[in-house]
């Protein structure tokens, strides 16, 4: 199977017709809205400097531990030993997976967005599960919120109207950097408010929509909310989700509280409050939520069924255009995704896909050291072969599982030591046989 990314149309003008896409889960489904690149991504040209970087160790020139994997993937185990400096520690794990492995990428995830677990337990039910790492970079501020979009089995989770970074997964398994987008329609009331975000961390323009998927936690609210309890119904193969009710309560304050079952809240920002008066208690509503998924230059995705907001795209047209400054110059554990590329162009078609994690060690006070600078890690990226390379989350939530001999378990490989403790996290990108289980 190839890795090179999901079938992409050519790019359309501005005045698409609204397509279905897939919505919520459970709690909540959602997602679709039509939009277009104005310009192309910023990070699609290399930055006018990158600050003063640290030297790129030279780990990988050493000859790695290798161990065979399943459906042709290989590792490769860099590590520098524990009599290094901690400061200077380094564990490189590289999973190679060819681009006509029987395998595929897969988006999972907790059960809401305030629920966290390990890598370990998300995968726990995903028993086919090969390789394992932790995902979306997360809102510190928020409890570990995932900061980009959200979708998984074909529902979108989380997304702002506006374009936000992501991997995308296809229905075929194949994953590639991207961007996605929430698509809503109203069909009571006819001429309903702009709707611009579902379960986001923060309010945006338009109508901020919370839903069960959002979880437990108090979800942002200005100062009014109304409530439409009714039939939540998702269309899995259409990508969209349709809440069809009434308004059953409007309220002032109490905000933020997670709502009963099959009911939606629709808040603004305070300034925007007045977006909310057209509903009265009993109206009818109806309202669509989908979802949009597009490459990098701007071409629809019409077959994504999972994605998970990313970090930086710091390798694209096999060049390093990951900064030096701040907190990117920093030694940290590091976890990457990227591909070869058939050319260095920025339509290339992606081939094998790497996942590499970089680790350092921890201290006497069971604080971690060592890793790699965010420049250092892509280098590291460009020395593997990928023309195309993305950051996920990184720090203490970097893990990797790995299934060492079929049938065996996940073991925790990144870190020297397989027992060394997990941070709980909302998402986790997995490989597994394709078709999944």
């Amino acid at each position: 199977m190839r890795h090179s990314g999901i079938t992409a149309q050519p790019r359309r003008s501005r005045r698409w017709r609204a397509l279905p896409a897939v919505v919520g889960a459970g709690a909540l489904l959602a997602v679709v809205a039509p939009s277009a690149f104005a310009t192309a991504p910023s990070d699609t040209v290399l930055p006018s400097k990158n600050g003063s970087c640290a030297p790129t160790p030279n780990i990988l020139r050493t000859k790695p531990k290798i161990i065979p994997l399943q459906y042709g993937m290989t590792m490769r185990i860099w590590d520098t030993g524990p009599t290094n400096p901690a400061t200077r520690s380094i564990r490189v794990v590289v999973v190679t997976i060819p681009q006509n492995s029987p395998v595929g990428f897969q988006a999972i995830s907790t059960p809401d967005l305030s629920t966290t677990q390990t890598t370990s337990a998300q995968v726990a039910h995903h028993k086919s599960t090969l390789v394992a790492i932790n995902a979306a970079v997360f809102n510190l501020g928020t409890a570990s919120t995932p900061e980009g979009p959200q979708v998984v089995g074909s529902q979108v989770w989380k997304a702002t109207s506006g374009q936000q970074d992501s991997i995308n997964v296809g229905l075929d398994g194949k994953a590639i950097p991207g961007e996605v987008s929430l698509t809503s329609k109203w069909t009571t009331p006819r001429s309903g408010p702009s709707v611009g975000s579902l379960n986001w961390q923060t309010l945006t323009s338009g109508i901020n929509v919370y839903t069960n998927v959002w979880g437990h936690r108090p979800h942002p609210s200005g100062g009014r909310e109304v409530w439409v309890t009714g039939t939540v119904t998702p269309d899995i193969g259409n990508r969209v989700t349709t809440m069809t009710g009434h308004v059953s309560r409007i309220i002032t304050s109490g905000l933020g509280h997670r709502p009963p079952a099959n009911t939606w809240v629709f808040t603004t920002s305070s300034w925007n409050s007045g977006m909310l008066r057209a509903f009265s208690v009993g109206a009818p509503v109806t309202l669509t939520l989908g979802y949009r998924a597009y490459d990098r230059l701007g071409n629809v995705l019409w077959h994504t069924a999972g994605a998970l907001g990313r970090g930086g795209v710091y390798i694209w047209k096999g060049a390093n255009r990951a900064s030096c400054f701040g907190r990117d110059e920093n030694l940290r554990p590091r976890t990457f995704i990227g591909w070869r590329t058939t050319s260095h162009r920025s339509d290339a078609q992606q081939t094998d896909a790497f996942i590499m994690t970089v680790q350092g060690r921890s201290n006497a006070n069971g604080v971690r050291w060592g890793g790699a600078t965010v420049h250092q890690a892509t280098d590291f990226m460009l020395q593997l072969g990928a023309g195309r390379a993305v950051g996920f989350d990184s720090g203490g939530s970097t893990t990797m599982l790995a299934q060492l001999k079929p049938g065996a378990p996940l073991t925790h490989i990144d870190r020297a030591n397989p027992k060394d403790g997990q941070r709980a996290i909302i998402n986790v990108l997995a490989v597994a046989p394709y078709p999944f289980d």
